[in-house]
């Protein structure tokens, strides 16, 4: 009897170490995308969206990570500030920072300075270990067209989301490394 319950004692404590182990060799990685509406995906669905279409790309190379999508339409780096800690949650490894409109109108029209906030956001992330890549005029990103911006004026069409998940993968693979 009391062999018995050695062995399935030795058996538990073998699983509790691969766990951990399979845990701390990075086999799963959490990446947010924090930021407004083009992160959200406004004007194409929440599949065409690039953080969705990041994750299926990451995942095509073997990467088991899961992109959570924490875009709201219209928000401000104020509030970007107010919810960080909310919105992104401890064992995130890599953030990407999509600042948009808003948050440069917010920045003149409360005298504060865009870069100061931009970059007062990062330091916090970055204290929490965190690595973050910043998003920030979407028609520099390599491939980004006006064909590809929806008739606003503003934000990308489902192929345009696709080209900033393409040029988000090899900063992000670097970023989980």
């Amino acid at each position: 009897m009391k062999q018995h319950i050695f062995a399935r004692l030795i058996i538990a404590l073998m699983l509790v170490c691969t766990c951990v182990i399979g845990g701390a060799s990075g086999a799963y990685a959490q990446v947010v995308a924090f930021g407004a509406s083009i992160t959200q995906g406004k004007g194409v669905s929440r599949q065409e969206a690039y953080p969705a279409r990041l994750e299926g790309l990451l995942r095509s190379k073997g990467i088991n990570v899961t992109v959570v999508n924490q875009g709201i339409n219209g928000d401000t780096l104020r509030n970007m500030q107010d919810r960080m800690d909310r919105a992104i949650p401890q064992g995130t490894r890599v953030v990407i920072l999509q600042v948009g409109a808003p948050n440069a109108r917010q920045g003149k029209e409360e005298g504060g300075n865009f870069e100061n906030q931009v970059s007062s956001l990062r330091s916090r992330l970055e204290a929490r270990g965190i690595r973050v890549i910043i998003v920030g005029g979407i028609r520099r990103i390599p491939g980004m067209s006006a064909d590809l911006i929806q008739s606003d004026g503003t934000h990308p069409t489902a192929d345009g989301q696709a080209v900033i998940a393409d040029w988000l993968l090899p900063q992000v693979m670097d970023a989980l490394k």
